[in-house]
């Protein structure tokens, strides 16, 4: 994780270098035995040269402050209403130990993001609340 993700002291967003986490992912595939599906690496391998392309024009770009606040908007939008999708975004604001929703679990999440993006939490929650999966979720945490 180290090599691949680099933390600033300042608690903002860590900086995700694309070509060396896709080099570990393969370095787990013959180990663990599963296999990742050809788009998959393509889509790695492209996000890898975007990555490489947009730091040389400016070293301090960071492509995980681009793509995290769009795909928790396309998660929270899920427009194709995946059951996946809403599996995961439950199982994320699910206490631990209770197994029910969890608004600390919500309020934990807002602020991760905040941190992560740069963003106001007020942006954050309205966006969220801007889609039915999101309202959803915060209803089930509220009526809890």
């Amino acid at each position: 994780a180290e090599a691949t993700l680099k933390f600033p002291k300042d608690g903002g967003v860590p900086d995700v270098r694309f070509d060396q986490l896709l080099g570990a992912l393969l370095a787990l595939v013959p180990r663990f035995k599963f296999v990742l599906p050809p788009y998959f690496l393509n889509n790695a391998r492209a996000l890898g040269t975007l990555e490489g392309m947009a730091k040389s024009a400016d070293p301090n770009f960071n492509i995980l402050a681009v793509v995290y606040p769009y795909s928790m908007s396309r998660m929270l939008a899920n427009p194709n209403a995946s059951p996946v999708i809403r599996k995961v975004i439950r199982e994320i604001a699910t206490d631990d130990v209770t197994g029910k929703p969890s608004t600390r679990k919500l309020i934990d999440i807002l602020n991760d993001v905040a941190s992560l993006t740069g963003m106001s939490k007020i942006k954050i929650a309205l966006d969220a609340l801007a889609h039915a999966e999101g309202r959803a979720l915060a209803a089930s945490c509220v009526l809890q």
